[in-house]
């Protein structure tokens, strides 16, 4: 298997498994039947980032996906599905990967969600817009 068909392999064990919290290089490994250091070395020439790094990273982007189109979940609950652990650590992740806590994310998300359904309800949303 090419380095790049590993990368891919992974990817799609990673998308299908990222909410258990024991998906990682080695668990991935095993699964690929490759060495913990041959995943690593094609990590490194496809993505440029070492494997639990690009787990994690999946992992915050589907934290994000989750928050935005789901904002009425409780936070704790969002980051267990997507297999982060506790919410502290998943909170400095987060504000590493996107510049802003997950409180603060996610009270936007609140916000843009009761916006949109302001929006909707609205007798003539038209008017809401401001024009220049």
């Amino acid at each position: 298997m090419t380095t790049q068909a590993v990368v891919r392999s992974a990817f799609v064990l990673i998308a299908n498994h990222y909410p258990e919290c024991d998906l990682s290089a080695s668990w991935l490994s095993d699964r690929l039947g490759i060495s913990p250091k041959d995943l690593e070395a094609a990590f490194r020439q496809h993505r440029s980032l070492d494997c639990d790094l690009s787990i994690l990273n999946y992992r915050l982007s589907r934290l994000f996906e989750r928050i935005t189109t789901q904002p009425q979940t409780a936070l704790e609950q969002q980051v267990m599905t997507c297999g982060l652990g506790s919410i502290q650590a998943a909170d400095q992740h987060f504000l590493a990967s996107f510049g802003i806590t997950l409180e603060a994310f996610h009270a936007v998300s609140l916000r843009a969600a009761e916006d949109r359904q302001f929006r909707r309800r609205h007798p003539n949303p038209d008017s809401l817009i401001i024009n220049e």
